[in-house]
């Protein structure tokens, strides 16, 4: 027994020596290996943390979203009131009518208040007046017609 363990302890020796140096040789990768292990778990965390906070923003983002739909169907439903606008022009077109007519009637009336004014204060005026409707209603005509 004493060859074989000899040459026993020897291929022992031989492989102990072989594995060191594979250790030695597989140091440097295999503690890369396990950076880029726990690197690559940091980073699947990350990844997850960040995809948790795209769908909340997702979420809002659909929710936002619907908000704008719903302004945007009621403003189109307000627009398409707001699409007929003859009634508005027309409306328009009445008040500035009414405007010009407010206009020329506070003129007469500005006018009239004038030659009233002057009889009031003219005695003489006044029956020069009265004396010519008097004439021109026996003629058949009337004061505007003179004026």
């Amino acid at each position: 027994m004493g060859p074989m363990a000899s040459e026993a302890h020897e291929s022992l020796v031989s492989i102990r020596k072989q594995e060191e140096a594979l250790q030695t040789a597989l140091e440097g990768p295999v503690s890369a290996y396990y950076a880029a292990v726990q690197e690559h778990s940091s980073a699947k965390d990350k990844y997850e943390e960040l995809n948790m906070v795209v769908e909340s923003c997702a979420t809002s983002l659909a929710e936002v979203s619907e908000q704008l739909d719903g302004a945007k169907d009621s403003l189109s439903e307000h627009t398409g009131s707001m699409d007929d606008n003859s009634s508005v022009v027309r409306m328009k077109q009445g008040l500035t009518q009414i405007k010009r007519e407010t206009k020329d009637l506070d003129l007469q009336l500005g006018i009239t208040r004038s030659r009233l004014s002057v009889l009031a204060q003219d005695p003489a005026a006044r029956a020069i007046r009265h004396h010519s409707k008097k004439a021109n209603s026996s003629a058949g005509m009337d004061e505007e017609s003179l004026d």
